[in-house]
């Protein structure tokens, strides 16, 4: 969450400057420097330009900041780039092709962007499903397998909605409204629909047991750490 403090620091800090004067040591300070201006209004494209000037860039992660598709073109232009994260940034299927172009790129993720899982087929396709992670709509807050032609739940992320409405580890998706769901990616195709802050109704079963209930789907919490 943006502070004062941090708006105040985001305003007078000259972005060359840092980079200039930094050495090996200085990198981290230098990127929470770059985190802090990348959710400074107008900063977001300076402070990737300077960034991948410095020759240094190995891994980033970009939150909630309004890039426009010249920051995704100077990211892809950076030779060395293997991590990549663009989280809630509303970034389109114009930056595909860009994306593509990454071929350093080890993991890449995609998450609560405008990019639509069409438009990211060409990337899912030229990386892998294990290097590109692509994320749409409300998070519910579970990690699933498919068994049966049923959406087996193997995690529950704390403080979710499924969390919070008590579904568990080996519990059943039975319905999304009016939806039966039969797998796990059919799950994730249901809940694309729906943004953060919709209401959905979710019917689950554990043994005999059925249960139902109306929950508020949330924004994408990471399933692993990588």
């Amino acid at each position: 969450r943006e502070t004062s403090s941090c708006r105040s620091a985001c305003s007078s800090w000259d972005p060359q400057k840092v980079f200039r004067n930094s050495t090996a040591r200085d990198v981290p300070y230098a990127r929470r420097m770059l985190g802090q201006a990348l959710s400074a209004a107008g900063k977001h494209d300076e402070a990737i330009e300077v960034l991948v000037t410095a020759g240094r860039l190995r891994a980033l992660s970009v939150r909630n900041a309004p890039l426009s598709l010249r920051a995704v073109e100077l990211l892809s232009a950076y030779p060395r780039l293997e991590r990549l994260e663009l989280r809630y940034c509303p970034i389109e299927n114009d930056a595909v092709p860009l994306l593509g172009a990454m071929n350093s790129i080890e993991r890449l993720k995609l998450i609560g962007t405008r990019m639509t899982r069409d438009g990211v087929a060409p990337l899912i396709e030229k990386f892998g499903a294990t290097i590109v992670d692509f994320r749409e709509g409300g998070f519910l807050g579970v990690s699933c397998y498919t068994l049966n032609q049923q959406c087996v739940v193997s995690q529950v992320v704390e403080g979710t909605a499924a969390a919070k409405a008590g579904i568990r580890q080996q519990d059943i998706i039975v319905r999304v409204g009016d939806i039966a769901i039969t797998s796990q990616d059919h799950l994730i195709e249901t809940l694309a629909r729906y943004g953060v802050g919709d209401k959905v109704k979710l019917v689950w079963s554990r043994g005999s047991e059925t249960f139902d209930q109306e929950l508020e789907l949330g924004i994408f919490a990471d399933l692993d750490p990588n």
